[in-house]
């Protein structure tokens, strides 16, 4: 069990919500406060096994992003070639199959949109590993689709010999870009046509990249994988204020940045934002997530029975008994773990946050992850022989409504270990697309299974 909690603290794909059991069980609460929560999504739909990443929103319903998936291209299948796709949003979290649009961008050459104006698109196309060049392409404003453009035309007077990869326009004429023409990546500022120059207090030793100019809050944002951060880059974030930036300043919020690669971060407004990522539960390689900010009601006091479980689960834990049989998880034993969290350093502290809890038996263990990063869960205190209990167990604490009910974040849910030390878990909840309760198991941090009872 050592590392089955730090899954949770990563971002997963599948909403959900309410019980869809029958159920006895009674609450009294007080609403103590309106707390904030962050939710991160991996946005299945679009995501590939390939690297998704530089998510564009154009208006409040359409995306474009780069992916190196396999694709064809005058009847030839190309692999590992970078492509620029459009999708759109048909209803929450639900996004059109993307398409490989406009042939003037996606050339026989690797092309990446890498930044997006009023009036332009900026690409970015290579010909050979680290070497590319950045590309302009007037928006169609009266075009049916949103990636409709001009042909691209050659940023000649920031083109150089060495790779420009990045860039966002900025007050005025400006400009922000990312090169390597000083030995590493740079954040340099261009104004019109004149020589551009490196930020320097933006800048260090190693690498900053992947820029975003938010024109709301006057901030650049950019990844880095200087040292001080959490996991590979990381997503810091520099204010402009009396026409100078401000020292960067790491995002401490764990749904944004994690111990993997932090890549792309594009925020919209406080509550709607989007990142790429190659943290662990991904579709493969970098994916891009969805990042919200919701209120929620926290309450100080609730009471609950154990909720009887009827016959609307009996076919579907017949299914899932089936299957842990099959991967040879009986005899069963498992424990039911409540959540994992890197700022909660305490039992106290937790009770305290989720008060519902204190009725129950829970213990507080210590791990370290990738040799570096603590981590704190906390565990139902009973070892658990029999399935019926333990999801028993973990539906009774759901029902309680006072921890996260999201996501695949810091929710109960029953992990074990096979003979070979790999770790499972089983959660049970609705099912993204049919609006019925399901089991997911996991495999090492791996969806690899659930129920398909409709």
């Amino acid at each position: 069990m050592n590392k089955l909690s730090y899954t949770v603290l990563l971002c997963l794909s599948i909403m959900f919500s309410g019980l869809s059991y029958a159920q006895k069980f009674k609450t009294e609460f007080k609403l103590r406060e309106v707390a904030k929560d962050t939710v991160c999504v991996n946005m299945q739909t679009i995501n590939s096994p390939y690297d998704d990443y530089l998510p564009f929103l154009i208006g409040k319903k359409d995306m474009l992003f780069t992916s190196n998936r396999k694709n064809t291209q005058e009847g030839q299948t190309l692999q590992y070639s970078e492509k620029v796709y459009w999708t759109r949003e048909k209803k929450k979290n639900d996004w059109q199959k993307p398409k490989k649009n406009g042939y003037s961008w996606n050339s026989d050459n690797n092309t990446a949109l890498i930044g997006i104006g009023d009036a332009l698109y900026y690409f970015y196309r290579s010909y050979w590993k680290d070497n590319g060049e950045i590309f302009t392409a007037e928006r169609d404003t009266k075009g049916k689709e949103p990636w409709q453009a001009s042909n691209l035309k050659k940023m000649n007077y920031i083109c150089t010999k060495y790779d420009e990869n990045s860039i966002t326009p900025s007050n005025g004429d400006s400009v922000f870009f990312v090169s390597n023409r000083n030995g590493n990546y740079d954040i340099f500022l261009q104004v019109g046509e004149a020589k551009a120059s490196p930020v320097e207090i933006l800048n260090t030793e190693y690498n900053e990249n992947d820029v975003f100019f938010s024109f709301a809050n006057q901030t650049l944002y950019f990844s880095s994988n200087r040292p001080g951060g959490i996991g590979g880059y990381d997503i810091y974030r520099a204010p402009i204020i009396d026409n100078t930036f401000s020292a960067p300043e790491l995002l401490r919020d764990t749904m944004i940045n994690s111990s993997s690669d932090d890549r792309d971060f594009r925020w919209y407004n406080d509550s709607l934002m989007y990142l790429s990522s190659n943290r662990l539960m991904g579709l493969g390689g970098f994916d891009i997530y969805n990042i919200r900010v919701k209120s929620r009601n926290v309450y100080d006091t609730i009471i609950t029975e154990i909720p009887i479980i009827v016959d609307t689960i009996k076919d579907l834990k017949g299914e899932l008994y089936a299957k842990l049989k099959e991967l040879g998880l009986f005899p069963f034993r498992g424990e039911v773990q409540v959540g994992a969290y890197r700022y909660i350093p305490s039992l106290d502290d937790f009770l305290t946050k989720f008060p519902c809890i204190k009725t129950q038996n829970i213990r507080m263990d210590k791990i370290i992850v990738d040799d570096s990063i603590t981590v704190h869960k906390y565990i139902v205190d009973t070892l658990y022989t029999d399935v019926d209990k333990a999801v028993n167990k973990q539906i009774e604490i759901e029902a309680m409504r006072c921890l996260p009910d999201e996501v695949f974040s810091d929710m109960p849910f029953i992990g074990m270990l096979d003979k070979d030390k790999n770790r499972y878990a089983i959660f049970w909840k609705k099912d993204e697309f049919h609006t019925k309760k399901v089991f997911y198991i996991f495999k090492n941090g791996k969806q690899i299974w659930k129920t398909r009872l409709f």
